[in-house]
């Protein structure tokens, strides 16, 4: 499998000591599509910095890239308590509610994008 990076470098040699725990390999995880993985890097790395909105709303990703999207939609809402005027949070809630057959919050939750 290759996995490709946001270098504009050809990178011989990995070298680990210059990447970040958890969250570069959660990042490779999520980009290879092995979001159970990544996921579980993720939460490792909420575990140590639980101030970082970028670790819930990957995991959120995941889960809604799992079709997981109860699971799903309580990351999202954690990301956005960082964050109240994210619009991409508020927009995957509101997916994930319509997901799950939930109109009422989904359109709730779309109408707030709209302002956001």
């Amino acid at each position: 499998m290759r996995l490709y990076h946001g270098s504009n470098m050809l990178i011989e040699k990995i070298d680990l000591n210059r990447s970040k725990p958890n969250k570069d390999f959660g990042r490779g995880f999520y980009l290879s599509d092995n979001y159970e993985q990544a996921m579980e890097k993720y939460k490792i790395a909420v575990s140590i910095s639980p101030d970082k909105e970028e670790y819930y709303a990957k995991i959120a990703d995941c889960y809604y890239n799992l079709e997981k999207y109860e699971e799903a939609c309580l990351y999202y809402k954690e990301a956005s308590e960082f964050n109240i005027t994210n619009a991409k949070y508020r927009f995957y809630i509101a997916k994930c509610y319509e997901k799950l057959d939930d109109k009422d919050n989904a359109a709730s939750n779309y109408s707030l994008t709209k302002r956001l």
